[in-house]
């Protein structure tokens, strides 16, 4: 792996770098649990909605801004933004600064999301094998990234409150700076963009280009399907990152250091067996999409059964799932988009696995105050079994028709 990256680019080397440093959530392993000692369980589904609904106004026009503007200023701004929410939450403490955070994060999520991949898609030289190349090593830097911050988080957290909020925004600044030395793709779109004369002609492409990138993710039938099993999959690993996970470790009488730790210790297993087994055995996009239908079901029948050693176990595989969904899926559908509609396509891909989410968080934190958790991992186990494994059926029984990169 040390040799392979080594042999990357200079600006694909920069790129994993920007991962591993926009991977340092060091609030993750006490967010839940400190937040609902400020505010009610409801309340913070509230947070996570309207952070949800925030990100999917924003997506396509982030998109269209980054394929009209510039895909790595886009990734610049997202960071900056995503900087700040850590700070606001601590400073604010009320329900009212949770929702100002939640806004400014989603927007920096918006600004991020499909912007940075896409650039790194179409930077001269790339090809499809290299770049699914750079992507499973994006696994390895974007997990150690999670692996350090959790680690240390809690151990933070229980040392001084404030210390994990600082060191959090600092590495999404510091991310932000690495992004500033990737170097520039020269596409197409962004000559257009450097000879157009006036200000209003930009406006009147980026309008369009919103329209138009929306459309062109779904005007390719050959996906539509992948969208539907992605979207479940994601909906469902999301609200598990978020707040599902925290719950059941609260469940089960898991502190906030403890917390951290099982993170970690996850986390480092995940990489070991990723590389060790998972990445040598499953390398077509069949058997990526195949090996994430399996353990999804797998880890949910664990978590359904309500014991605390299974859920370890479960939480493991559930790392297994959450490290290499994204980027067992997304690289997918890049191959099916045009270039000059990458990122807005991209972001309305995201768009609607947010709308999604927004609904979601609202009715996963009315289930984890009325219902438990246990009640609500059953239910999202019962709702993929229902959605996404037909979807996937259907997508895997069609023959493959993949747009050659532009």
């Amino acid at each position: 792996m040390y040799k392979e990256f080594n042999g990357f680019p200079r600006s694909a080397k920069l790129f994993l770098i920007s991962q591993f440093l926009l991977a340092g959530f060091y609030t993750w392993p006490f967010w839940f649990g400190f937040a609902t000692e400020r505010i009610t369980v409801s309340q913070f589904g509230i947070y996570l909605a309207v952070g949800y609904i925030v990100g999917l106004i924003a997506e396509i026009p982030t998109g269209a801004f980054a394929d009209n503007f510039g895909r790595k200023r886009s990734a610049i701004i997202g960071a900056i933004l995503a900087g700040f929410m850590p700070l606001i939450v601590y400073f604010g403490g009320n329900f009212s600064a949770y929702l100002a955070a939640a806004a400014i994060g989603g927007l920096g999520s918006a600004f991020i999301s499909g912007s940075l991949e896409s650039h790194l898609y179409e930077l001269p030289g790339m090809d499809k094998v290299l770049y699914r190349k750079i992507i499973i090593q994006e696994t390895f830097f974007w997990q150690a990234g999670l692996i350090a911050s959790t680690a240390l988080g809690g151990i933070m957290y229980s040392l001084n409150h404030l210390l994990p909020f600082v060191v959090q925004s600092l590495s999404f600044l510091c991310g932000a700076i690495v992004i500033m030395q990737i170097r520039s793709a020269d596409t197409t779109a962004e000559k257009t963009r450097n000879l157009s004369s006036t200000k209003a002609h930009r406006f009147k492409q980026y309008i369009k280009t919103n329209k138009e990138g929306f459309l062109h993710l779904f005007s390719v039938k050959r996906i539509r399907p992948l969208i539907v099993y992605g979207c479940a999959l994601s909906v469902i690993a999301w609200m598990s990152i978020e707040n599902l996970n925290e719950a059941a470790m609260i469940h089960y009488d898991i502190l906030p250091a403890g917390r951290g730790l099982a993170l970690a210790m996850a986390k480092t297993l995940t990489l070991i067996i990723l590389n060790l087994i998972v990445l040598k055995k499953v390398k077509t996009d069949r058997q990526k999409l195949i090996y994430l239908c399996i353990m999804t079901i797998s880890v949910f029948g664990l978590y359904s059964m309500d014991i605390k050693g299974l859920f370890l176990v479960a939480f493991l595989g559930f790392n297994l799932i959450s490290s290499v969904m994204d980027n067992f899926v997304r690289p997918i559908i890049h191959d099916h988009i045009e270039n000059k509609w990458r990122a807005t396509a991209m972001s309305s891909y995201s768009f609607v696995g947010n709308s999604i989410l927004a609904a979601a968080s609202v009715l996963i934190g009315i289930g984890l105050q009325n219902k438990g958790i246990i009640f609500v991992q059953r239910s999202l186990l019962a709702i993929f079994i229902i959605v996404a494994i037909p979807s996937l059926v259907r997508y895997l029984s069609k023959p493959a028709q993949i747009i050659t990169k532009n």
